[in-house]
């Protein structure tokens, strides 16, 4: 494998098709493989990092947490969405924008046991108003190879369908083509630019923690997100762009 990228490359997609084999699992090996050729001499060392990511130090975040991200959708999302009809806003989210997931998508994420009748029911009220949404200014990054893993049936999206995949793209179709020119939704990698699933709408923070909310209200945690959504621009892609080409011609407009 170390010898040829082919071979890797075809290691890697028997492994995809196992069931609990995700874009971490693929991470991590990809590292083990790097190292080994690097101990070898095939590969550069990679440098030492000097100084602290940001310069940041330790700090506490003060907030209110909800332990359910489902039964938290009056609160916290439907909040957020609320706000951000008068506020800038960035939104990160953890695969696809929870309102226009597939009820498919979400149950291969999520597993069999959670009754998701009201909340799907919820999302589509959401969909259904992306009419009124005329004046929302804010810029929605997607994680390029959560999308990758969808549309590839990888990982927990082994079972999907044909007919969900299609159904799955059309919902993102219609998403780009109803939302003002003045929300930017891009295509990029979030592991890179250091993020995780979160929102910033005003000073209010919302971060997506062990499956529920933490809502906060902090600055410095804000510009540091900020700044690393600002960052995650370079090298991104439109999601027109993506779902137009396909998951392995994603390029840089």
């Amino acid at each position: 494998m170390l010898d040829s990228a082919g071979s890797l490359n075809a290691f890697l997609q028997e492994c995809r098709g196992l069931p609990q084999f995700g874009d971490v699992q693929e991470r991590r090996l990809r590292d083990i493989l790097d190292d080994l050729a690097r101990r070898r001499g095939r590969l550069p060392a990679k440098p030492c990092r000097k100084q602290a990511l940001d310069n940041a130090n330790p700090s506490k975040l003060s907030g209110t947490f909800y332990p359910d991200f489902i039964s938290a959708w009056n609160d916290v999302y439907r909040r957020a969405w609320r706000l951000a009809h008068f506020d800038a806003f960035l939104y990160v989210p953890s695969s696809l924008p929870e309102f226009v997931k597939h009820p498919e998508v979400l149950r291969a994420e999520i597993g069999p046991e959670i009754d998701l009748s009201e909340y799907t029911s919820q999302c589509a009220e959401l969909r259904e108003s992306l009419f009124s949404v005329t004046r929302a200014e804010g810029l929605v990054l997607i994680d390029r190879t959560r999308l990758d893993m969808v549309f590839r049936c990888h990982g927990p999206y082994a079972g999907l369908s044909t007919d969900t995949l299609e159904a799955q793209c059309r919902m993102l179709q219609e998403l780009d083509s109803l939302l003002p020119s003045s929300v930017n939704i891009r295509v990029c990698d979030v592991e890179a630019a250091r993020l995780t699933s979160c929102s910033v709408i005003g000073d209010v923070i919302t971060l997506a923690v062990a499956g529920g909310y933490l809502v906060t209200r902090d600055k410095a945690l804000q510009t540091l997100l900020e700044k690393r959504c600002a960052s995650a621009m370079q090298g991104t892609c439109s999601l027109a762009a993506y779902l137009a080409d396909g998951p392995d011609m994603c390029t840089s407009e």
